[in-house]
């Protein structure tokens, strides 16, 4: 971003820039960003402990979430710059969203509708249900890509898969071989215990025994 960019003043739409602005993007352009821009709309879920702890002897694939604020950040950006027409940075950030969207320039749309010529309230209103087209298509891409990544039936696979590998057998029987181990010393540790308490339970009934003969 160069520094007059930096240095956003103040966005105040006018009739002029609405009569410049395109009130319809096509189809093909919608869609070209929708499936271009899904992918980095997602992230990785933060896994738990016990996700973490059954990953050492089976690692699954990773479960995705959508990214929020990404998402707000392609969507402001493209507003911006196919609707109205304003040179936006390409790598378009937080800063860049908070200093443009603090104006609300889709409410500053919408107060067109009230205020303006027929023929102004006529492009606001185009334009900004040609936005809502957007948006939902982005929405949908997104949508399908998480199913995608997150569908149960392919993580099973995928799972069966990396399991099915002689490396991961050899790791899986190691840890269970591992786990018996520390199992059976927990029971040896029990039993010995337990068998420690018995005896010193009988010693003490022989021991009331031989007080209770001696009376």
């Amino acid at each position: 971003m160069d520094k007059e960019q930096k240095k956003i003043v103040e966005l105040d739409i006018t009739e002029e820039m609405i009569e410049k602005a395109d009130s319809y993007i096509p189809l093909e352009k919608k869609m070209f960003f929708a499936k271009l821009v899904a992918p980095d709309c997602i992230e990785k879920v933060e896994m738990s402990v016990q996700k973490t702890q059954s990953d050492a002897t089976l690692t699954l694939p990773q479960m995705w979430r959508e990214k929020t604020e990404l998402k707000q950040l392609y969507l402001l950006q493209f507003f911006l710059r196919e609707y109205l027409h304003i040179n936006v940075p390409d790598g378009f950030g937080t800063d860049d969203y908070n200093a443009y969207a603090k104006f609300h320039p889709i409410c500053q749309l919408e107060r067109f509708k009230y205020k303006s010529s027929p023929a102004i309230k006529d492009k606001v209103y185009d334009l900004l249900s040609d936005f809502r087209d957007l948006k939902r298509f982005l929405e949908v891409e997104i949508h399908s890509e998480l199913e995608n990544r997150n569908d149960p039936l392919e993580r099973f696979l995928a799972g069966v898969t990396l399991l099915s590998s002689s490396e991961n057998i050899k790791e899986l029987l190691t840890e269970l071989k591992s786990k018996s181990g520390e199992l059976e010393e927990k029971l040896k540790q029990r039993n010995t215990h337990r068998k420690s308490a018995d005896a010193k339970k009988l010693e003490a009934v022989k021991a009331k025994g031989k007080d209770e003969n001696a009376e």
